[in-house]
């Protein structure tokens, strides 16, 4: 493979929850995937989206809800989110399931396998969006 192929995914992120216990290791690493959190908030605004929404996550406390699973169904791996699924699986699935609940991100244009400008804005935005699906 080459280096691309093996680059680490822009929408990957690791996420440390601190746990509330005295022995070590005492925080726990979850492996995120921030376009199917940005998935999860258009889907939601769906009338069917909760479906497969309810699928793509894990609570971790009673405030939060992390995406372990990508926009193809495949783990949220260090190693398995590269560009390459980026480009070839969760880009075409992200679309694909967006189309199949009757979605729409009105901001395709910025979902991107490459960490860019707009990335970072799109990033901004999947952020926000993924908070829509968490309680408050």
């Amino acid at each position: 493979m080459d280096e691309h192929n093996n680059a680490r995914c822009p929408h990957y992120q690791l996420y440390v929850q601190p746990l509330d216990i005295e022995t070590q290791p005492n925080v726990l690493a979850i492996r995120r995937c921030m376009l199917t959190e940005r998935l999860i908030g258009l889907l939601r605004q769906t009338p069917d989206g909760g479906l497969l929404t309810q699928k793509l996550t894990v609570r971790i406390d009673s405030e939060r809800e992390f995406a372990i699973i990508g926009p193809d169904l495949e783990a949220v791996t260090q190693t398995g989110c590269t560009i390459k699924r980026c480009e070839d699986q969760c880009t075409p699935a992200y679309v694909s399931h967006l189309d199949h609940f009757n979605g729409s991100d009105p901001h395709l244009e910025e979902v991107t396998c490459h960490e860019t400008v707009e990335a970072t804005t799109s990033k901004d935005r999947s952020q926000k969006l993924s908070t829509q699906f968490s309680p408050t």
